[in-house]
């Protein structure tokens, strides 16, 4: 392992305390003894735990919100970023105790226009977990149009506590405990950008064979989890990173041809804390690569521009999700006139892109999307932007994108001159 490390200053206990509304019009007594088997005698289920919640944990989300009986009602938390005005809330984690063996109501309200729980609700699944880390889809939910729009979903667990989230959770935990393990390929450098604005680590992987001298390969640079909830990124990542270092006959190649450059998690502290987008300071990343502002994007676009102006980079991918397949599926935006699209096309899930407008982007312009083509500069850059929660997905299906996408960049580039 070459490791090249700085020590972080880490803060914890970030997470905000959950507001927790009263049932309008209900008694403060009725979670502890409210009748919940039908039968005359109330007091009969006293005995059964009152439901309890959790958000304070690393990835941990939640509005406010209130229990009643079997039932919680909450809201996802909302963020307005202070660099764009927009309004995000899409990402919610958390952890209820005292489910037992019971048949649980979770009611997502206020959500007509939210991206994820609205604007496609018959398509979203969320998800839940026994352990934190093997999740599966709630696959039955109905949608009225009460409260703003209210999606609701009924599970017996099986198990006590358990962790409920909009998708996929892949935490800053993850993501420290998953890269140090990478480190410890033959293949695979590990170093720190710097740190985020609230201390916390932001790494980059270096992939390839040194044995073949650095000014034969060409050069590609990947970054993804700007925004902190969009963790089909990682997952897809973790994928293409775990093949490349596989050893598997067919990842050779792209060690000897290809010099990977990988930020896996732009915005740490978004991610610890839990937000849908933002970072601690409440400004999405996406939108600073022009102005310097977010800390954790000046680090990755000084890397990268000390990369162009040395060694040189060939392609750069930033790897994001969208929360919605309204107007996009499984996509990439991808500059004008390149070669590269159906190549990705022909080995990937990946689509182009299907919304009205432009469909493509320069570095010089990009009238659609993607601060990172229109700022850094650089071409051919793409954007990714798989939808996570729709019910195809599996984390296993993420991650095979992931290595499909590595084996799809390494026959591009055996085709370029």
């Amino acid at each position: 392992m070459r490791l090249v490390r700085c020590v972080p200053v880490l803060l914890t206990g970030c997470h905000p305390t959950a507001v927790v509304s009263p049932d309008s019009g209900s008694d403060a007594d009725s979670d502890v003894d409210a009748d919940t088997d039908g039968d005359t005698d109330a007091d009969s289920d006293a005995d059964v735990d009152t439901l309890s919640l959790d958000a304070d944990f690393d990835s941990g989300s939640i509005g406010a919100y209130s229990i009643n009986g079997d039932t919680l009602r909450m809201a996802v938390d909302q963020v307005t970023m202070v660099n764009t005005g927009a309004v995000y809330a899409y990402w919610t984690h958390f952890e209820l105790s005292g489910v037992g063996d019971r048949e649980i109501t979770v009611e997502v309200h206020g959500v007509h226009d939210n991206p994820f729980f609205g604007e496609l609700h018959q398509d979203v699944q969320m998800v839940y977990s026994c352990d934190g880390e093997t999740w599966e889809r709630l696959t039955d939910h109905v949608y009225g149009p009460e409260d703003g729009g209210l999606y609701s979903v009924t599970q017996t667990f099986g198990c006590d506590p358990v962790y409920v989230a909009s998708f996929f959770p892949f935490s800053y935990g993850s993501m420290q405990a998953w890269i140090d393990g990478v480190g410890e390929s033959e293949w695979a450098e590990l170093s720190m950008l710097g740190s985020s604005e609230q201390g916390r680590d932001v790494p980059m992987l270096t992939i390839t064979n040194t044995a073949v001298p650095e000014e034969a390969k060409r050069s590609v640079f990947i970054l993804g989890r700007q925004h902190a909830a969009e963790t089909a990124g990682s997952y897809q990542l973790t994928g293409l990173v775990d093949f490349l270092i596989s050893g598997q006959v067919d990842a050779q190649p792209l060690l000897d041809d290809l010099v990977w450059r990988i930020v896996p998690m732009v915005n740490p502290d978004g991610v610890f804390l839990g937000h849908s987008r933002s970072t601690s300071l409440y400004r999405d990343p996406n939108a600073d690569w022009a102005n310097g502002e977010s800390v954790e994007v000046t680090l990755v676009r000084s890397t990268l521009e000390s990369l162009a102006a040395g060694p040189g980079v060939d392609m750069v991918l930033d790897w994001h999700n969208q929360m919605n397949q309204v107007r996009w599926y499984d996509f990439v935006y991808s500059p004008s006139g390149n070669s590269f699209f159906p190549v990705l096309s022909s080995w990937t899930d990946f689509d182009e892109e299907t919304a009205s407008g432009a469909s493509s982007c320069t570095s010089a312009d990009c009238s659609s999307r993607g601060w990172t083509m229109t700022h850094v500069l650089f071409d051919p850059v793409f954007v990714l932007e798989p939808c996570p929660h729709s019910n195809h997905w599996t984390v296993d299906g993420l991650r095979e994108q992931g290595e499909l996408t590595a084996q799809a960049i390494g026959a591009w580039f055996t085709d370029q001159p």
